[in-house]
Formats: C-alpha cells, sequence, structure tokens
C-alpha cells in the first residue's frame, strides 16, 4: 500500500503468489482500488522470470536490512533503492 502510494504514474502489478486465493484476493482488494493502479494480479515468481528476478532483489534488500548481506549484492543495486515510510 505504501509503495503504491508513493507511485506518482499509473502502474500495472504482478506479485508473488501465496498459494492461498483468500489472501491474494485481500491484496488485490486492497490494493486495486488505487487511482493509479491499472491491474493487479498474482503470478509464481518460478514461472515468470521477470517476477524472479524483483524477488532476488527483494530478497537482497531484506538480507541487508537484516545485516546477512555477507556477499554485498546490496551494494550493487543500492542507489536504485528508495525507502518508502
Amino acid at each position: 500500500d505504501k509503495i503504491v502510494s508513493a507511485i506518482d504514474s499509473d502502474i500495472e502489478i504482478i506479485f508473488d503468489n501465496f498459494n492461498n486465493k483468500e489472501f491474494e484476493n485481500k491484496i488485490v482488494d486492497k490494493i486495486g482500488i488505487k487511482d493509479n493502479v491499472i491491474s493487479i494480479k498474482p503470478m509464481d515468481s518460478q514461472l515468470e522470470p521477470g517476477l524472479k528476478y524483483v524477488d532476488n532483489i527483494c530478497s537482497t534488500i531484506r538480507k541487508h536490512l537484516s545485516d546477512d548481506d555477507q556477499y554485498g549484492f546490496y551494494s550493487i543495486i543500492a542507489n536504485y533503492v528508495i525507502k518508502v515510510d
């Protein structure tokens, strides 16, 4: 919700499915009503290369925030990361 609200342009959202339709529908219902959301749908990151790529970036950020980035991958993306409060 915070990320979507921080984006000024129209967006199409694909998020990794959770194999829990009820939870996925709650995400679609809550985020899909935002004015800038053109579409939103869950997909399987194991089948969608672009989503898998984004999932890896998120993992890198998560490891950095938990001080577990032992290989320093975060330094590669640090200039492109924007914190959303």
